[in-house]
């Protein structure tokens, strides 16, 4: 059984943890999924409201990684609704099926409630919509392609 870790990545501790945080998802998107680099990697990475988490288990082997970004949403949001978009959420293949992708949701949440978010949005693999669904996410319109893989739009509004 791992125990696992979950940090928001800040300037105390980016130094140390920045490497792992992006290898890891380069190997998972650009590498399992053949995503390219150039959308991998985007114009949100450096942004001062952007919140990188990443989970280390007990060696600090970089496990799984999430980003949340504050989100100018399309239709439906309105101007005075704070909306976050989770993205970029990834497991490393060692440590699937172990629930982590559970903790790091859970984390994403947490910290989006903690900075007064009030609705939530992301952009899920179609395979693994179920799980947000766990989270009170519901699914919105038609599946589409994102990098070439099929993705579905979801949101979540903050319980108060």
């Amino acid at each position: 059984m791992h125990n696992f870790e979950i940090i928001v990545i800040n300037s105390q501790n980016s130094d140390r943890l920045l490497d792992k945080y992006f290898g890891l998802r380069r190997g998972v998107f650009v590498g399992e999924q053949k995503v390219d680099l150039s959308i991998e990697i985007d114009e949100y990475e450096n942004l001062e409201d952007t919140i990188h988490l990443i989970a280390l288990d007990e060696t600090g082997a970089a496990a799984g990684a999430g980003r949340l970004i504050n989100y100018a949403c399309h239709g439906g949001c309105g101007p005075s609704v704070k909306t976050a978009k989770l993205g970029r959420i990834c497991v490393a293949p060692e440590f699937r099926r172990m629930g982590l992708g559970r903790l790091i949701v859970e984390k994403m949440i947490e910290e989006a409630r903690r900075r007064g978010y009030k609705k939530l949005v992301l952009h899920s693999q179609a395979y693994i919509a179920g799980l947000y669904e766990k989270f009170g996410f519901v699914r919105r319109g038609e599946t589409f392609k994102e990098a070439g893989i099929d993705h579905i739009e979801m949101t979540a509004q903050m319980a108060e």
